[in-house]
C-alpha cells in the first residue's frame, strides 16, 4: 500500500553548483553529496518546507540520469512514493500495465528497496515505490 510522498528526484549535470545555489535561494544548509564509484553516481538529499529532495548526478554518459539531463536538461526526474508493501504494490501495478525497470525490487543508493517504473508509462512521469 502507498504511504506517501518520499521524494522528488531531480537530475543534475553539476551536483555541487545546483546545491549550493538551492541551499542559498531557500536559505537552508548544503548538504553533504554522497559519492558512489561503483554507480557512477553522486546523491545529495535536501529537505526544503518539509519536501525531501533527492539531486543525482551521474558520470557515466550512457547512463539512463546522463542520458535524461543531456536530453531535457537538469530538472524533475521522478517522484518516489513509499509502500508499506513493495512486492505486493508492484503486482497490482503491473497488472494494471505500469512496466518495471526491473522485475524485483534492487536496493536504492539509501540502502531501502527500490523499484523504479520505465519512463515510457502511462502517465509519461517517472516514479519510484520505495519501503
Amino acid at each position: 500500500m502507498l504511504t506517501g510522498l518520499s521524494h522528488i528526484g531531480v537530475a543534475v549535470d553539476n551536483i555541487d553548483d545546483f546545491v549550493t545555489q538551492l541551499a542559498e535561494s531557500f536559505g537552508v544548509p548544503v548538504p553533504e553529496i554522497a559519492n558512489h564509484p561503483e554507480r557512477r553516481i553522486k546523491v545529495a538529499v535536501m529537505t526544503i518546507g518539509g519536501v525531501t529532495f533527492e539531486i543525482l548526478e551521474e558520470s557515466n554518459s550512457e547512463g539512463m540520469l546522463a542520458r535524461y539531463v543531456a536530453q531535457y536538461g537538469p530538472g524533475l526526474h521522478h517522484i518516489g512514493f513509499t509502500s508499506s508493501q513493495l512486492d505486493t504494490d508492484m503486482e497490482v501495478m503491473k497488472e494494471r500495465k505500469i512496466t518495471f525497470l526491473s522485475q524485483t525490487p534492487a536496493t536504492g543508493l539509501r540502502g531501502k528497496r527500490i523499484a523504479f517504473a520505465a519512463e515510457n508509462n502511462r502517465s509519461g512521469i517517472q516514479f519510484e515505490l520505495s519501503e
